[in-house]
């Protein structure tokens, strides 16, 4: 079905090529299936009912469950690392990213209707179940901001790790220097 999607070995990302291998199964299960950009309506081909799938051809065969745009973005995480487990993890930031937006936009807009519902002179219990759920609302977004936090804290680690060993001499420690002792000639 789309065997060479799964043998490209390179992509071109910022007019650079790149050597990442992505598989098949894991284009179909992030394309059109569970697409972030399905989720919240920017789908490139129009796309926004569950069930239906984009369908894009390289040399008369046919790639169901993907389309090329979302390739491109999910390789342009690569950022000059080849590693495909770095790709999901920043993919999977920016899914984190969006969904902290959703949960804010949540917060404000509950926040609203208590305010709303404090002025209008409503009923005590049900200004108190609004307090709770927008309290609710601010731990969860709070939570979510945590762990995207902890994770671009991982990432900038591992990216400014990588910088200082590429420009640091290579270091020599006693496994590597093989120390001779001079011979005594008695």
């Amino acid at each position: 079905m789309s065997k060479e999607i799964a043998k490209r070995q390179s992509f071109k990302i910022d007019g650079r090529e790149r050597s990442v291998s992505i598989t098949t199964p894991d284009l179909i299960s992030h394309g059109c299936k569970h697409c972030i950009w399905k989720l919240h309506n920017q789908c490139p081909n129009g796309i926004t009912e569950p069930g239906k799938f984009h369908t894009f051809k390289i040399k008369g065969v046919d790639y169901p469950g993907y389309c090329e745009d979302y390739i491109n973005f999910i390789l342009s995480f690569a950022e000059g690392s080849e590693s495909i487990s770095a790709i999901w993890e920043k993919y999977a930031m920016y899914n984190v990213r969006i969904q902290s937006l959703e949960d804010y936009d949540d917060y404000k807009r509950l926040k609203d209707e208590l305010g709303t519902m404090r002025a209008e002179g409503k009923d005590y219990k049900e200004i108190a179940r609004m307090a709770v759920r927008v309290e609710e609302a601010r731990l969860y977004w709070e939570r979510v901001m945590e762990t995207m936090r902890k994770g671009y804290g991982r990432i900038a680690d591992r990216e400014s790790k990588s910088r200082d060993a590429s420009r640091s001499p290579p270091s020599m420690n006693a496994k590597v220097i093989n120390f001779y002792p001079e011979k005594k000639n008695d």
